[in-house]
This record gives structure tokens, C-alpha cells and sequence, in this order.
């Protein structure tokens, strides 16, 4: 079977193989993982045991689980088999099985722990989470994977089977011909019991499914190719100044020594030649890398295709950004001299837009186009120019949008997102919904969740944090802050403030409420949990199920909504937060799902919930 011609059936195709005869590939802690080339002819692999298995509970069995791992120029194939009767399809299987996620990426020359990778997730639940992107560089990244991964669960003589086919063209820059040397991780999620998980790893990394953390990595070493495969191309940079050279890697493998032409052609984003050149070089017989030097760049700022290809064939198609002309201190200038008619959220909104557009470019990686910061830079200035004029850009804005206030503490710009009504008028007044955001999100949340309320004015607060349980004193001054500004900013009903919160946002709901009970008039948890900061923030934090806490909930009107299958933030435990609190307030409205897992509500529980709001 020909891995290259044919991915698809190879899907199926290879599952004998992989638990075949015995190879001599073994793994050495001290070298890295030995990777085995697959070419015309697949060479079966001898399946190896994962390094390290850990469990929720004590008491768990132990389970063989063990893996193995091929490669050729398009593909990174990795196979997993355990112990198991059947499958079982639990919420996000990549983390609570049945399933398993990777990390892949920069492996760093001391060995230390990379903050430069992916982390890949695969679910034997059909849906959204099925194969998954769930990290990049340390931020949460979740997003579908898309058509051309392969992924495949299936039992096969007392054994549950896990394959996946993974393009290296979806984990750019990371390929084994091109490049540094690759870091690589695998845990193995077996589902046990109800709530029960078994974690088997290759290398043991509690942090693997945390956000803003470095990851734990073996090397991979990769066997040299044998015979031809389709030649791999890539940028060294995908981010330019005009002026910048720029120059194409190029690897592949030769049955012999040749003369082969070359081709770069750049095209705009309407598919429009705007330039190209031709090269004849002479390649080694075997593995060869050859770097091609298109010269200096001198196209207009914008993003642009760059194809390459040997003799007529495309072995590559990248995207480049010639970064648009700035100087950050000018802009800040020309912001703070448009005068003092500059109203402050206004004012407040642009130099975060500048301060966040900074930053991005700083930690900007070679490998990365820059279309947004681009388009950040052109938004900057049109705003800046409007200002000039005396027209303020964001005093008919609507929709949802990203706004800042200055803080009075440290005089830094704060951000938060805000949902403005497609018919907002500003002589009539509005409720407002207050959103606290999940773990490993920020304010940027709010343009994603569909558990908003049109007719509301929506705020989302940063919480200066992305995983801190809205528990700490900055995150409350931030939450405070920003309703302050949206009422500074907008014509809102102080009458009618309602907080609520998604997953780690329940229990914000909860730290926020205690802190100023008086400011809201109804709360709305979704998918939440009384204790999590315990677990997250601080051992000695805050657990609402504590008796000595009810009451502070007697006199407002309170909405939960919560799935039964949830594993993320156990629905038992927001049940009984339910059930203490309804004893002393009838107006506590619980309503729950079957089958949504964490983080989905079906349609009739959304309608509950706006009808709800509506009151």
C-alpha cells in the first residue's frame, strides 16, 4: 500500500501492519524516539509501551496501552492500542477518554521544556471535538482539524485501536526534513468507571492540557528516507519589511544525482502573478536540503501566496505578510494630540489597540504570517485619522468589539469585550448581561458564546488572568472597573445588571457576586462549579457548598444550567449547590441536558434561559 498515493485507505489499510513482525527500532531515552519511515513499501513497526501511566483515582487497574509512530514526506502517522471490550465516547474524549492528545514542536537544544508547539486532540465521540486543535505556542487555540487529518477508532481482537494520519503541512514549521529538531509528546486517555480517567504518557507533563505553559517532550529521530517521496518547501521567514530577503528551503529525496528546475512565483490574494523566478540546481543522490534565495522583497504591505515548484510540479504553497509601515511611539503622539474632546473610553480603546498590537509584533515567531497585525496597524491609523477629522470612530458602533479603559490603579490600558445592540439608541436605557469568560480564554470569549441575550448591553471582563477563577483581588478591581466604563460609556439601567458566567466563570459568578452583592440583580451560572478555585487558584480558596456561605444567596434570583454528562466541572456538585440554596430562595431555576457535555446547551435549555433573562 502506497502511503502517499493513497492516505485514505491507508487509514484502514494499515492496521494489520502496525502490530506486524518485530523491527530491530527500539527507544532510547538519551537519543530520542526512533520514528520509522513509511515508504512504497511499509515497514511494520514494533508496537512500544508508553513511558508513564497515571490515574484520577488509586484504586484504578492498570491498562497495556502502547503506540507507535511513522512518518514519510506529507504524513506523521501514529497508531495506539489498549486493552479494552469496547470504546466509550465520553465529552471531549482527547481529555476525558476515550482519546488521546500530542504535543509537537520545538525541541530546544538543552533539552529545557518548549513554549513553542502544538497540542492535537482526538476523541472517539463523533462532533466538534473528534480531532481538534487545542493549543499553539501555550495559548488555547481550540478549532477543528479539518478534512485532509485521518483519524480512525475502531476494536480489533480484544484491543480498542486509535490512527491518525496528520499532514505536516497542518503543523507548520515542524517537519522532519526541514528545520530543528522536533519535541514530541503522547498521552493515551483511557475512560474508567463514570468519571474516571487513566493517563498513559511517553513522557509524564501535568501540564500538558494547561494553558500558558511550557510542555515536556522526547526528541524524535527521524530514519532517512529510501527512496523518492514528494519534495517538501518552506519559507525561513513568513513575515517581511520591504527590502527583506527572502529564501525558500527545499528538501526531497533523489534516486540519483540531477539538474533540477526550480520555481518561486508569488501571487496576491486575488491569485494574480506579481512575481517570479526560476532556478536549474543540481541535487545529491539520496536525502538533499537546497536554500533558494528569491532576493529582496519589494511588494506593497499585504499578504501574499508564495508557490513553489519542481520541474512544473507544486511541492508547496505558503502564505507571506510584507508587514505595513509603523512606529508605535508616533502612533501614541498623534492619539494624545487630538485634544481633549477625545472622549475617555475613546481615547482609552486606541492606545490599548497600539500598546496590544506592540506587544503582538514582539513576540511575533519567524514562521508566522501577520495579517491581523496588519490590519490592527491599518485600523489604528483610519481611527487615528477619524479623530483628526472630529469624528470619533466608535460613537455609532454596534455589534460586539473590543474597548479599554485606563486603570486608575497602575495607569495601564485594561481591555474587555462588549456586545452593543445592532439598534442601540443612546436616549433609551439598557440592561446590562455581564459575562465572565472560561478557563484559558479571555475577553475575547464574548464573540464566541451564545448564551447572551440580544437587548442587552453585553460586557466581558479581562480579569487581568486567564486561569485564575476571577478569585484574585486584580481580577475583581478589573471586573469592577469595566462595568464602570461601559456605564460611563453607555445608557444603562443600573437596575438591571445581570452576572453570569460559563465553566470557571461559574465560580467568577459566584467571587464576583459575594464581593458586591448590591451591584446585581439577578446571577446566571452555565456549566459552572462551587470549588474550583481550591483547585486552581488557592488550597484554602472559597468552597460555596460550605454551609456559611448560603445565605449570601437568599435574596437574589438565581439561574443554573448544567448537563449531566458533564466531567469538566461535575454536575453533582452544582446540583447540590442548587439544592442548599433553594432551602432559603424560591428563586433559584436549575435546568439541565442529557448528552451536551461541557461548554454546549440545546436549543430548549436556551430558551429557558432567555426567557429567564427576560424577567
Amino acid at each position: 500500500m502506497n502511503l502517499i498515493s493513497k492516505p485514505i485507505f491507508l487509514i484502514t489499510a494499515f492496521l494489520s501492519l502496525a502490530a506486524g513482525r518485530p523491527s530491530d527500532k527500539t527507544i532510547s531515552p538519551d537519543t530520542g524516539l526512533k520514528v520509522i519511515f513509511l515508504g512504497d513499501q511499509i515497514i511494520p513497526g514494533k508496537l512500544t509501551k508508553f513511558g508513564c501511566i497515571t490515574k484520577s483515582s488509586d484504586s484504578l487497574p492498570e491498562i497495556n496501552a502502547s503506540y507507535f509512530l511513522g512518518y514519510n514526506s506529507d504524513y506523521l502517522y501514529i497508531y495506539i492500542e489498549a486493552d479494552g471490550d469496547s470504546i466509550v465516547t465520553r465529552d471531549r474524549g482527547y481529555q476525558n477518554g476515550d482519546g488521546f492528545h500530542l504535543t509537537i514542536g520545538k525541541a530546544n537544544n538543552d533539552g529545557s521544556e518548549t513554549d513553542e508547539f502544538f497540542v492535537l486532540g482526538f476523541s472517539a465521540k463523533e462532533g466538534w471535538c473528534r480531532k481538534m486543535s487545542w493549543y499553539y505556542n501555550s495559548d488555547l487555540k481550540m478549532g477543528s482539524l479539518g478534512e485532509d487529518v485521518k483519524f480512525k477508532s475502531f476494536r480489533r481482537e480484544g484491543k480498542i485501536c486509535f490512527e491518525t494520519l496528520i499532514p505536516w503541512e497542518i503543523i507548520k514549521p515542524y517537519h522532519p526534513w526541514i528545520g530543528g529538531k522536533i519535541g514530541f509528546n503522547l498521552c493515551f486517555v483511557k475512560a474508567m468507571n463514570d468519571h474516571d480517567k487513566l493517563y498513559s504518557f511517553i513522557v509524564k507533563d501535568d501540564r500538558m492540557q494547561s494553558e500558558q505553559s511550557k510542555r515536556k517532550y522526547i526528541n524524535l529521530c527521524f530514519e532517512a528516507p529510501d527512496q523518492v517521496g514528494k519534495s517538501y518547501s518552506i519559507p525561513q521567514r513568513n513575515n517581511y519589511r520591504r527590502g527583506d530577503e527572502m529564501k525558500i528551503e527545499i528538501a526531497g529525496y533523489a534516486g540519483k544525482a540531477r539538474k533540477t528546475p526550480f520555481t518561486i512565483r508569488i501571487e496576491d490574494k486575488g491569485e494574480k502573478v506579481v512575481a517570479t523566478k526560476h532556478f536549474s540546481l543540481k541535487v545529491k543522490s539520496g536525502q538533499y536540503n537546497t536554500l533558494l534565495s528569491f532576493g529582496k522583497i519589494e511588494l506593497n504591505p499585504g499578504s501574499y501566496y508564495v508557490k513553489i515548484y519542481e520541474s512544473k510540479k507544486e511541492i508547496g504553497e505558503h502564505i507571506i505578510t510584507i508587514i505595513e509601515e509603523f512606529n508605535f511611539n508616533y502612533l501614541r503622539k498623534d492619539i494624545s494630540m487630538t485634544g481633549s474632546s477625545v472622549s475617555k473610553g475613546t481615547f482609552a480603546t486606541i492606545l490599548f489597540k497600539i500598546d496590544e498590537t506592540e506587544r503582538e509584533f514582539e513576540k511575533l515567531k519567524s514562521y508566522e504570517s501577520c495579517e491581523k497585525i496588519n490590519n490592527s496597524i491599518l485600523e489604528i491609523k483610519q481611527n487615528i485619522s477619524l479623530l483628526q477629522s472630529g469624528i470619533d470612530p466608535f460613537s455609532k458602533k454596534t455589534g460586539s468589539y473590543r474597548r479599554a479603559y485606563i486603570s486608575k490603579k497602575n495607569s495601564t490600558t485594561m481591555p474587555y469585550y462588549i456586545y452593543v445592540p445592532l439598534d442601540y439608541d443612546k436616549n433609551r436605557s439598557y440592561p446590562l448581561l455581564v459575562y465572565l469568560h472560561g478557563s484559558g480564554q479571555d475577553d475575547h470569549a464574548l464573540e464566541r458564546a451564545d448564551f447572551i441575550k440580544d437587548g442587552y448591553i453585553v460586557v466581558a471582563p479581562n480579569g487581568r488572568g486567564v486561569s485564575n477563577c476571577f478569585y484574585t483581588k486584580e481580577s475583581q478591581e478589573d471586573i469592577s472597573d469595566a462595568i464602570d466604563d461601559v456605564e460611563r460609556e453607555f445608557n444603562i439601567d443600573k437596575k438591571r445588571v445581570v452576572l453570569s458566567g460559563f465553566s470557571m466563570g461559574g465560580y467568577g459568578v459566584f467571587r464576583t457576586f459575594i464581593e458586591n452583592p448590591d451591584r446585581y440583580s439577578a446571577i446566571a451560572i452555565i456549566s459552572g462549579h462551587p470549588d474550583l478555585a481550591r483547585k486552581m487558584v488557592d488550597k484554602n480558596g472559597i468552597n460555596f457548598l460550605d454551609e456559611k456561605y448560603k445565605q449570601l444567596f437568599n435574596n437574589i434570583s438565581v439561574f443554573i444550567y448544567h448537563s449531566k454528562d458533564d466531567i469538566n466541572c461535575p454536575y453533582i456538585l452544582m446540583r447540590q449547590f442548587a439544592e442548599n440554596i433553594k432551602t432559603s430562595n424560591p428563586n433559584v431555576r436549575f435546568v439541565e441536558d442529557e448528552n451536551m457535555g461541557h461548554g454546549k446547551m440545546s436549543d430548549e435549555a436556551k430558551k429557558e434561559y432567555f426567557n429567564w433573562l427576560k424577567k
